[in-house]
């Protein structure tokens, strides 16, 4: 029997009385335990628990969450000032029993029927789900679960851990794989400088913000200065400057120009196989949402990804569309 059809069979046992239809819930939660779909019933099932406690127990449930969340925000914060310190084993023996609480946690954790993840904002989702096209079920944790294995990560690279860090930076993206920051420290861990300059490429798909896209151009001018072809890194950080001002790239454009020099051409980087400008599917994709979100008059949501595709081109239209809102 398909889930759907288990839990159609469920609910069909539902009386309309909260408490009687809790007891049988509950019930069905024993009946289902060796099942091989029990993962994804039992949450179900309990999602129905849920609507049917009154508005104290309800209200006591979110506290719950919101005191977690809370917490785990707290003591992130006192991770980083401990990283800020170099006390680096302090900072991991504060991280590990969050870890080990995490890595015990049942209730967002993936089932046969959904996948969780912890994005940390709306157009990410919206990139995972055109890209992936995930056949299940796709749900947002309310927990960063990312933020912490990223943490974890960071502080394994600086005690030099590859290995550790590796490890940890997996387990972040497994909770959020469009995370920009984690590509990132993914990208500088890499020894094989070919290998960094495919999965620099490889990220662009991931990238929406103009200050990550600058980051990019940034990193391939590491791969090309590496190579020693100044040219090539030249350009890179010329490209760069077309997504976020910065005085210190300017500083090594300036100190790579001779007499003699001669920049490689946009064409020149064309040919090298670097893209150009943000990824078009990124922008599209942003627009594509704002105007929907525009003909449904939902204009904050329209504003968030309008804002999103402007920032990337400064395209005219974009603009004007943005514009129009605020009047």
């Amino acid at each position: 029997m398909s889930f759907d059809a288990i839990m159609k069979q469920i609910q069909s046992g539902l009386t309309g009385n909260n408490k009687e239809d809790i007891v049988y819930l509950r019930k069905q939660i024993q009946e289902y335990k060796d099942h091989p779909l029990q993962e994804a019933i039992q949450r179900e099932i309990g999602k129905m628990i849920y609507d049917r406690l009154d508005a104290n127990q309800q209200q006591a449930y979110r506290i719950s969450i919101e005191k977690d969340q809370k917490q785990t925000e707290q003591t992130l914060k006192e991770v980083e000032y401990y990283r800020e310190k170099k006390e680096f084993d302090k900072a991991l023996s504060i991280l590990r029993p969050i870890i080990k609480t995490m890595e015990k946690e049942t209730l967002f954790k993936n089932d046969q029927i959904q996948d969780y993840f912890s994005f940390h904002e709306p157009f990410e989702q919206a990139l995972y789900m055109y890209l992936e096209k995930p056949k299940k079920k796709v749900s947002t944790t309310p927990v960063m679960y990312s933020d912490v294995y990223y943490l974890y990560a960071c502080l394994w690279k600086d005690k030099g851990e590859q290995q550790a860090c590796h490890e940890a930076l997996e387990k972040a993206l497994a909770w959020n794989p469009m995370s920009s920051k984690i590509h990132f420290l993914y990208m500088s861990e890499m020894d094989d400088l070919e290998k960094y300059f495919a999965y620099t490429k490889f990220a662009f798909q991931y990238m929406f913000h103009p200050g990550d896209i600058a980051q990019l151009y940034k990193n391939f001018a590491t791969y090309y200065e590496k190579k020693n072809q100044p040219n090539y890194q030249y350009g890179c950080l010329g490209l760069s400057l077309q997504f976020v001002e910065d005085e210190s790239v300017m500083k090594q454009m300036q100190d790579l120009e001779t007499p003699t020099f001669v920049p490689a051409s946009l064409e020149d980087l064309k040919k090298a196989g670097l893209p150009i400008g943000a990824d078009q599917t990124v922008v599209g994709l942003a627009y594509g949402y704002g105007k929907t979100y525009v003909e449904k008059k939902q204009y904050d949501q329209a504003r968030y990804y309008l804002q999103i595709a402007y920032d990337l081109t400064h395209a005219q239209e974009v603009k004007e569309m943005l514009r129009e809102m605020k009047n």
